[in-house]
């Protein structure tokens, strides 16, 4: 396997992980910023509404996105297991 081979894996890997974690990030990321602006506009300084929506919101996207993300991380799994031969030689 050569210097090529690896960072191409490496990369691979990389966008992978990268696709299969924005889906679960950003509707967290979108929850907290809407409610850090109702926090600012009513002055409430409540932080267990922040993390109840970023809960809500990141378990809703799992639920409705997870067999696409077990699908991609189970393909990237399985190219890994299938590139171990190649490192004997």
């Amino acid at each position: 396997m050569t210097d090529a081979d690896v960072l191409g894996a490496g990369s691979h890997a990389l966008k992978t992980f990268v696709l299969a974690l924005g889906p679960a990030m950003l509707p967290a990321l979108v929850a907290g910023l809407l409610v850090a602006i109702v926090q600012a506009a009513t002055s409430i300084n409540e932080s267990a509404l922040g993390f109840a929506a970023k809960l809500i919101a990141t378990a809703a996207a799992l639920l409705l996105l997870g067999g696409l993300l077990a699908r991609l991380l189970s393909e990237l799994i399985v190219d890994a297991f299938e590139r171990v031969p190649a490192l004997g030689q």
